[in-house]
């Protein structure tokens, strides 16, 4: 592909699909200024891969797994950096505000959450969260729309399941009475 063709493509993908991604990804990182990093860095990607001249014939998709592959590699060096640090300083306070505090909360009982589903779920049931269609998930993921459907009311009966049966501690269930 020439480079105003590669520039043309990637521009493209860019303004329509970028902000997308970036949700996708704080959604399943918890870290808003990583996902940027992520998502700007497979970005880049794409466009060398087509510069030189590598046939990808789902853009979209192809973003979406190197982003994967990022966000895998990422938490790898997180989880290494996390057990470098020491656990606590002798007699530091910490201090976060109680909004801080809570959204620490909701991020971990989230987490929780959609740690019963499986990864493909998963990836499903957050790419809908930021609005895309079936076939949008279905073309990002290469898989036919009647799976993304499948995946879907899968996950969303396992959710409910899970808070109906026995919710995780800290997510209170709200009872209807009739």
């Amino acid at each position: 592909m020439n480079p105003k063709d590669a520039t043309h493509l990637v521009e493209g993908l860019y303004a329509s699909w970028y902000n997308r991604v970036v949700r996708y990804v704080i959604r399943v990182t918890g870290k808003p200024g990583e996902a940027e990093d992520i998502v700007q860095e497979a970005f880049m990607e794409l466009y060398r891969q087509l510069r030189e001249g590598r046939q990808i014939h789902n853009p979209q998709g192809w973003v979406v797994r190197v982003v994967q592959r990022m966000i895998i590699r990422r938490r790898h060096q997180w989880n290494q950096e996390q057990r470098q640090e020491p656990l606590e300083v002798a007699g530091a306070q910490i201090q976060t505000s109680r909004q801080e505090a809570l959204q620490g909360w909701e991020c971990e009982q989230t987490r929780k959450l959609l740690g019963i589903l499986t990864p493909r779920e998963e990836e499903v049931l957050l790419l809908r969260l930021d609005s895309l269609k079936y076939r949008e998930i279905a073309e990002a993921l290469e898989i036919s729309s009647n799976s993304v459907s499948t995946l879907l009311a899968r996950a969303l009966k396992k959710l409910k399941e899970a808070v109906q049966r026995k919710p995780l501690p800290g997510i209170m269930r709200h009872h209807v009475e009739d």
